[in-house]
């Protein structure tokens, strides 16, 4: 793994700190990361709101909000630079008492215009509707906003069976070439928004609408096999339900009193029109649509779902959640039945090889990395922007990877988000989700100043990669030439054996195995970063995990002598066997200090999918799973001896203190994030570690400590 980052041979750039999302440390010269450039004139106080429909060229008529800046005199007449904020999700919502909840704040029941509010009196960026981002920061740089509904959602017209659909992508590059060609806009057109929106961007970005300058996707993903399953065929909790809710949400939120929340149009004040989308969407949504979107994912999960929810006599789909989606009640339905808990194992997987993932041309979701020969060649400038606690970081830092034309990336110690600042938690891990808010809102206003206002600004000039990790109640920020970070090693720690805990040492150490029984109900909580992604938790918030550690196996440094910076990709290799056929591991890296143990990145692993193969993109020499069905079906058993399971843990930037200690726990199961079908009686698990060809860990380590 060392030549992984011997590639790599750029010279990292001056390191500075942020505190409070304002610079408070001497930045690198020709570095203006992170500064907010000021306010010219006209000053922009108030903005107008209009909302219509647009059609694109198929007829559907899609719902648009656009915002305007004003001046103390009217109306800015003067054509500007529009951002484009396109998705899925509602533009607005109606409350009970008339008024309207945008992006931009809250206008009572009536009102147009609105104040082009961005900060409180303390001076702190304020944010509207939970965005990453203060939309009216950026407006009050001389920006128009533009807010649209796909189809299907809202109170745009159309019926959608699924998401990432060619079509959205189109009705976006119809929408982006409309707003090039009004009065009001001066023809450069910048999109920006995170998650879903996020993604949007990239399948805008590859249909190369000829006015899309500039994009700023927030929290992407690229292969949704690995978002999933964690490249691996095991599939994440809350992906399964969140597919399923979103194929039957728009359906389903039409129904009072929902339908109560949906903005109709300017011109549609009654709302008739509406109801008339909003019945027809109803009519035309299919009442099997969650159990398709679930074939579209896996014809064999979907197909094993329908077999065990006939055997156990399940007769809705909230029945059906419940038991698949809680481990307790799928194990106790499981263990009366060899036959079944077999079948489970057969069919609740990923398989790489099913359409989603692999066939660029379909009606259905594409994932975006089968769109990137498109993005390459479009080239429009993208920035992007990750958390090293998101869901899907390793996807964020292998798009910019990917990309041909100018790119930038930042990721620093927040989640998929965004949330407030919240120090209350046991663990050191204190989200920065209001700095990553005034960080963002920065280095959006430069790149698209840059890109649509042909300023140079020397945001160019700047490192492309700026990465940042907690260091002495602030973060530290650094910037590098290239993705990973050129100056850090790697460095080789031995998982060792031991009297009930191992160890772990950059020496090998004596042969050793060590073994552990599946607890099915080991879990790494219901506030995870795959929860604050997909099932609304209020914030991710790990526990002290010393308890969990309990149900597997563990292995730990000695008290680290100095400061410990890893940055980049750990990597994992592990030699194991089971009493099953198969099974999952789960491979979490944490730090172990006085306060407790924290959360710091992982792994998992199903045994059938260990085949590596080369990957249809590039990985950064990390390894790559085929998990194709031929694969899996030709992959030695786990139970017929030892055998190696290999996997990238989720990328991250972190300072392990001096007097600290690493850990590696290896788990058989994660309860809450992820569907490990049960074998009963519970396997048990064993590791050979200890030796030259134990098993190990490859980390990342920076040169040079990190300050104390």
């Amino acid at each position: 793994m060392t030549s992984l980052y011997q590639r790599f041979l750029a010279v990292i750039g001056m390191a500075l700190a942020l505190s409070g999302g304002q610079a408070c440390a001497a930045a690198p010269a020709g570095d203006g990361f992170g500064r907010l450039p000021p306010v010219e004139d006209p000053a922009y106080s108030r903005y107008q709101r209009q909302s219509i429909y647009v059609p694109v060229r198929d007829g559907t008529r899609l719902a648009v909000d656009i915002y305007r800046p004003m001046t103390p005199a009217g109306v800015e007449e003067k054509p500007l630079p529009v951002i484009f904020y396109y998705a899925r999700y509602w533009r607005a919502r109606q409350l009970p008492d008339g008024s309207i909840s945008t992006n931009l704040g809250v206008l009572m029941k009536g009102q147009s215009i609105g104040a082009l509010t961005s900060r409180d009196s303390s001076g702190r960026l304020l944010f509207w509707d939970t965005g990453r981002e203060s939309i009216p920061e950026i407006m009050r740089h001389g920006y128009i906003f533009v807010r649209a509904e796909g189809r299907g959602t809202g109170a745009s017209e159309g019926v959608r069976l699924t998401d990432y659909a060619p079509e959205e992508a189109r009705d976006g590059a119809d929408l982006v070439a409309w707003i090039a060609d009004q009065p009001w806009s001066n023809g450069k057109v910048g999109m920006m928004g995170g998650s879903y929106p996020g993604i949007t961007q990239l399948m805008v970005a590859a249909e190369a609408p000829p006015a899309l300058k500039a994009i700023f996707p927030a929290a992407p993903a690229l292969d949704f096999y690995r978002l999933m399953s964690g490249g691996t065929g095991v599939l994440h909790k809350g992906i399964v339900g969140f597919q399923a809710a979103q194929a039957r949400s728009d359906g389903l939120d039409v129904e009072a009193p929902v339908a109560a929340k949906v903005v109709p149009v300017d011109d549609d004040p009654d709302g008739v029109r509406l109801r008339e989308i909003l019945d027809a969407r109803v009519a035309n949504t299919p009442p099997d649509s969650a159990l398709r979107a679930l074939h579209g994912l896996s014809p064999e999960f979907a197909g094993t779902v329908q077999a065990l929810a006939q055997a156990w006599e399940l007769t809705s789909l909230a029945e059906a959640s419940a038991t698949f989606l809680d481990a307790a009640t799928l194990m106790d339905r499981q263990r009366p039945d060899a036959n079944l808990q077999a079948k489970a194992l057969a069919g609740l997987h990923l398989f790489r090889d099913t359409e989603v993932f692999s066939e660029p041309d379909t009606t259905g979701m594409v994932s975006p990395h089968l769109k990137l020969p498109a993005l390459k060649a479009a080239k429009v400038p993208t920035y992007v922007w990750s958390g090293w606690y998101d869901m899907d970081t390793v996807g964020a830092t292998q798009l910019f990877q990917n990309l041909d034309g100018p790119k930038k990336m930042t990721i620093g110690p927040w989640s998929h988000g965004p949330n407030e600042d919240n120090g209350s938690q046991r663990s050191p891990l204190i989200h920065a989700e209001a700095r990553a808010r005034e960080l963002l809102t920065a280095e959006a206003t430069r790149w698209f100043d840059h890109w649509l206002k042909g300023r140079d600004n020397g945001v160019m000039n700047d490192p492309p990669v700026h990465y940042g990790y907690k260091a002495s109640g602030a973060i530290r920020w650094a910037g590098a030439e290239q993705w990973p970070a050129p100056d850090a090693r790697a460095e080789t720690f031995h998982l060792l054996g031991g009297a009930g805990e191992g160890g772990l040492a950059t020496t090998p150490g004596a042969a050793a195995e060590m073994s552990f029984t599946v607890d099915y109900l080991a879990t790494m909580g219901p506030q995870s970063r795959y929860h604050d992604s997909f099932s609304g938790a209020p914030e991710m918030a790990y526990p002290d995990l010393a308890a969990h550690a309990q149900k597997g196996l563990t292995f730990t440094t000695t008290p680290l002598a100095d400061d410990l910076v890893v940055v980049g990709h750990p990597v994992i290799t592990l030699l194991a066997r089971s009493t099953a056929a198969d099974g999952d591991v789960f491979v979490y890296l944490e730090d172990v200090g006085p306060e407790g143990t924290s959360y710091v990145t992982e792994a998992v692993i199903r045994a059938s999918h260990r085949t590596l193969a080369s990957a249809p993109y590039d990985v950064m020499g990390l390894p790559f799973s085929e998990s194709s069905r031929a694969a899996v079906a030709a992959t030695r058993p786990f139970n017929a001896g030892p055998v190696r399971l290999v996997a990238d843990l989720q990328p991250t930037a972190y300072r392990f203190k001096a007097g600290h200690r690493i850990r590696v726990v290896v788990t058989g199961a994660d309860a809450d994030n992820y569907i490990t079908p049960p074998i009963l009686p519970e396997p048990e698990i064993t590791l050979s570690v200890g030796g030259r060809s134990g098993s190990a860990i490859v980390l990342p380590v920076l040169a040079e400590a990190g300050a104390k």
